[in-house]
């Protein structure tokens, strides 16, 4: 498990920047959501990343 940081990087920059920053986008200035939006995409963008490290073990 040591040295083991390039593909935890790549699935935060998948899941944090392109899923969870774009919904946040989406989601709070694009609809009426507002702030409750934004940590919506937040919320979704975490999941995803821990779905993600999840799957790989």
């Amino acid at each position: 498990m040591a040295k083991d940081t390039r593909v935890p990087l790549l699935f935060a920059g998948i899941a944090y920047w392109l899923i969870g920053f774009s919904l946040s986008y989406v989601l709070g200035l694009k609809t009426d959501l507002g702030a409750v939006g934004i940590w919506i995409g937040l919320s979704i963008g975490k999941a995803v990343y821990a779905a993600l490290l999840v799957l790989r073990l």
